[in-house]
């Protein structure tokens, strides 16, 4: 009982301290509560002399907001002695259980009655809702109308009979709603015997009482607990009370059973005892994880290709509901929470760690609550793997000046402790290794090491791992090193027409310039001064001739050659070769023929086959006159009806043919035609 006395008198203190405005009866108020009207009568407990005359009792009466007829309700007196304050304070205890956790002397409480009759002569007791209805300056009226407003108007009832100042307070209703803070889960203790529960009082008005509901397990209905002393050893003790400026309620349960799961949540109250909204549910186990053996039989073993597995036994899984895996890069400092096994694991295999390292590991067991033990002893392992790690992946080559740079992809998810780079020397040749171990981090690399500008490289790349693995070779890949190579200008560069083609020639150098990758012909014409490529890519270096089939007939050309190394440096280029083409000759269709009708000729002729042919021309004329052009057609015209007009006669035809470079042949056999 001295505990719980303890918690009541701290509960009283938070009361007074946090609640002043609240609890202090104000004159003429009237509030709803949860089973009727908490009216306020005065402060002066009756009978007493107030202001020179003797008041003998309050008289109450109610009406409805807006009725002109008042109701009678009681007339309220004081306790006329001890032992009826004593009976009323009993009396109460019903409704207010918190009265079982707090001692009142109601003799102490009279006798400061007899020495002033006013609630500031009273005392500290004066501020519980209880004691001021025992002393008769508050009244409960249980027989009001649920859910009206009403309105009370307030007498003192003198010692003659006589009324005198009454007051009407103002319009309320029940029941009344609780506008209190909420409360917030804060902390939990287990033991084997008892269990303790802490809410944090949020933002707003605080409780001045709080119910508290429990049940047994995690399922099931929860009964409210009691704070009435059935058994001195089986207590439930409440109480408001203060941390760091902060409230709180708590609970000190003693009825609970060893080795179980209990939960709890809270609902406050504000002074008139309405609730405000239920609190978040609390769950504790009445047990201590000190009481649990820690795991026995830890073993750390190295799996080889797969990780470091633990190993262990617990003497009393029952009371456990998980096991933390905790590991650490030290054996005093660092631990960080890597797995929770599940309380019928007795091993786990540790896949996220680099071989040839040392890891430290620790178990806790965590109960049913989520309270954690104190830490197992310490185990330390080493991983040692035979399993080949992959080689690099993406390993590119590339010229860079004075020589090739490497580059792969970065491996994150290999334990790898680096890598090696390797060099032959031409294709077939057999892989030399040329570099130191390269870190982990780095992902490029650049060969530098006796490299010629003149020939290609093929490279390969090797990981290892922490175990000092080595992987099997990567894709191999070439690169020419970006060494400029000085290039020999080609010689002997010839120029031969032949019809509308040029055929251009030069002397073979492949077998005597170092680095030679091939040949560029360039070309340009008396109208375009520019010198210009003939085709996109380069010629072979084995390669010493090409032909230009685009020309134009009656143009001229100069051309030269280049040649060209491995990294794109070129030599300077040959001397000039000209080369001039041709205007092939054209000659006119044959067999013209032309039949009049009137004033209207069909002409005929033979087809042609000619490729430097453009168009035909017919020209017409009569003697002594100059030809005129009838009309050009294309190759594949035979035929043409003319309508003369003029009144000469006779009148000569005759064809030309129109090349592609614009040259005339000259006039076909002529035909005269005799208009009639």
């Amino acid at each position: 009982m001295r505990y719980r006395i303890l918690i009541s008198a701290l509960c009283a203190a938070a009361l007074l301290f946090l609640c002043h405005d609240t609890l202090q009866s104000q004159t003429g108020l009237a509030h709803g509560g949860p089973d009727g009207m908490y009216v306020d009568l005065g402060n002066w407990v009756l009978p007493a002399t107030v202001d020179g005359r003797q008041a003998d009792a309050y008289r109450i009466e109610r009406r409805v907001k807006g009725s002109r007829e008042w109701t009678p309700v009681a007339d309220v007196r004081g306790p006329s002695s001890a032992a009826e304050l004593s009976g009323t304070l009993a009396g109460l205890a019903t409704r207010f259980p918190e009265l079982h956790d707090v001692t009142i002397d109601a003799a102490l409480l009279y006798q400061r009655l007899s020495e002033g009759r006013d609630l500031k002569t009273i005392g500290m007791a004066s501020r519980l809702l209880p004691v001021q209805l025992a002393l008769g300056v508050r009244y409960l009226d249980t027989g009001a109308p649920r859910a009206e407003l009403l309105e009370y108007r307030i007498s003192h009832v003198l010692a003659d009979g006589t009324v005198r100042e009454a007051f009407v307070t103002p319009a309320a209703n029940w029941p009344g709603a609780g506008d209190v803070a909420t409360l917030q889960g804060h902390r939990t203790t287990g033991e084997p015997t008892a269990i303790s529960v802490r809410y944090r009082v949020g933002g707003g008005l605080p409780p001045s009482d709080f119910r508290v509901f429990r049940r047994e397990g995690l399922q099931g209905a929860f009964t409210e607990l009691s704070t009435e002393v059935l058994d001195s050893c089986c207590t439930v003790s409440k109480a408001l009370t203060l941390e760091n400026d902060t409230m709180i309620c708590l609970v000190y349960d003693k009825t609970v059973r060893k080795g179980t799961v209990y939960q709890y949540y809270m609902i406050p109250q504000d002074y008139f005892r309405n609730e405000g909204p239920v609190s978040d549910t609390s769950t504790v186990l009445s047990f201590r994880m000190s009481h649990v053996p820690l795991p026995e039989r830890m073993k750390v073993h190295s799996i080889d290709t797969a990780g470091l597995l633990l190993t262990w036994r617990l003497r009393e899984p029952s009371a456990v509901a998980g096991i933390l895996i905790e590991r650490g890069p030290k054996i005093d400092s660092g631990f960080v929470e890597l797995f929770t096994a599940g309380v019928n694991d007795t091993s786990f295999l540790d896949m996220t760690i680099t071989p040839m390292k040392r890891y430290y590991y620790r178990l806790r067991l965590v109960g049913p609550d989520g309270n954690r033990s104190s830490p197992s002893a310490v185990l330390i392992g080493i991983w040692k793997t035979s399993e080949e790690p992959v080689p690099p992946n993406g390993v590119q080559a590339r010229a860079v000046d004075g020589g090739v740079r490497l580059s792969w992809e970065s491996d994150t998810v290999q334990q790898l402790d680096g890598y090696y780079v390797y060099r032959s020397g031409g294709e077939g040749m057999e892989m030399q290794q040329i570099s130191i171990r390269i870190p982990p981090t780095q992902t490029s690399y650049i060969d530098t090491l006796g490299l010629l500008g003149s020939r290609s490289y093929y490279y390969a790349m090797k990981s290892e791992n922490t175990s000092h693995v080595q992987s099997p070779l990567s894709d191999t890949v070439s690169a020419v090193p970006g060494i400029i190579v000085t290039l020999a200008a080609p010689r002997g560069l010839n120029a031969r027409v032949a019809g509308t083609q040029v055929h251009l020639y030069w002397d073979q150098q492949h077998n005597r310039s170092e680095g030679l990758m091939g040949y560029q012909v360039y070309r340009r014409s008396a109208e375009d001064r520019a010198w210009r490529p003939l085709a996109d890519t380069l010629l072979e270096s084995w390669e010493n001739a090409m032909t230009d089939t685009d020309v134009q007939p009656g143009a001229r050309y100069e051309y030269i050659v280049r040649a060209f190394g491995a990294v794109g440096d070129s030599s300077a280029p040959s001397l000039v070769a000209h080369a001039e083409i041709p205007i092939p000759d054209v000659y006119p269709p044959a067999n013209l023929t032309a039949q009049p009708q009137g004033r209207i000729v069909s002409l005929r002729w033979d087809e042609i086959a000619q490729p430097s042919a453009k168009e035909f021309r017919l020209y017409r004329y009569t003697r002594g006159r100059t030809p005129q052009l009838v009309k050009s057609f294309s190759l594949d015209i035979i035929g043409y009806v003319d309508e003369i007009k003029e009144r000469e006669s006779p009148v000569f035809y005759y064809l030309t043919t129109v090349g592609q470079a614009g040259q005339e042949s000259p006039p076909g056999r002529e035909v005269a035609v005799i208009l009639r």
